[in-house]
């Protein structure tokens, strides 16, 4: 919603999606401001991905393979990675 996107999240496209997957994932907080382990990430990641697969949306942000959601894998690596070299 910050976004200003009024569109359901299956109707907005891959590329869109994936920047607004992506930006939420960097700047997701516990309530304390401390980060979010990466598995609480993946568990976001898969229930936004039932969510497209109910809906038919046609690629995964999980199992996305090349330029789709890239984007958001890499975010999603690369705080896995800084939260494992704490």
């Amino acid at each position: 919603m910050s976004k200003a996107e009024s569109k359901e999240i299956h109707h907005i496209e891959p590329t869109l999606l994936d920047e607004y997957l992506a930006t939420f994932l960097l700047f997701l907080k516990k309530s304390n401001g401390t980060d979010v382990e990466p598995s609480s990430l993946r568990v976001i990641i898969a229930s936004v991905d039932r969510y497209l697969k109910r809906h038919r949306y046609g690629c995964s942000a999980m199992t996305g393979t090349g330029a789709q959601f890239a984007l958001t894998r890499d975010t999603n690596d690369a705080k896995k990675n800084v939260f494992r070299n704490r």
